[in-house]
């Protein structure tokens, strides 16, 4: 889903603002001024940049997300069960798990392989 969602014409809008062009410069000098890698990690991650990306491709997440669901909701609802398998199995019940996953037809012996 996310695909089909031209998520690069954001990302091109977003790279034509004269404040993210300008951070974009900054980080290009300092990763070839030869600081450490972690200095240019830590100066770096820190950008609004980061976070107008983090939140385009969340934010298309989400939408794909719920497109997913309206589409083929017996994949939400089998997710929704593989964590709660999960949980009850780090719990230590496993029976409970076992009863979900057969309620589910999610095959419960090779969960971990």
């Amino acid at each position: 889903y996310m695909g089909r969602m031209d998520l690069y014409k954001k990302v091109e809008k977003l790279m034509k603002s004269p404040r993210i062009k300008h951070q974009l410069d900054a980080m290009r000098r300092l990763r070839a001024s030869n600081q450490s890698y972690d200095f240019v990690t830590i100066k770096t991650e820190g950008l609004p940049v980061y976070d107008y990306l983090n939140n385009i491709v969340r934010e298309a997440q989400i939408l794909a997300e719920q497109q997913m669901n309206m589409k083929n909701p017996t994949i939400s609802d089998k997710i929704k069960a593989n964590t709660q398998i999960k949980h009850l199995v780090d719990q230590g019940k496993v029976s409970d798990a076992k009863k979900i996953a057969d309620g589910f037809q999610i095959n419960f012996n090779n969960r971990d392989k």
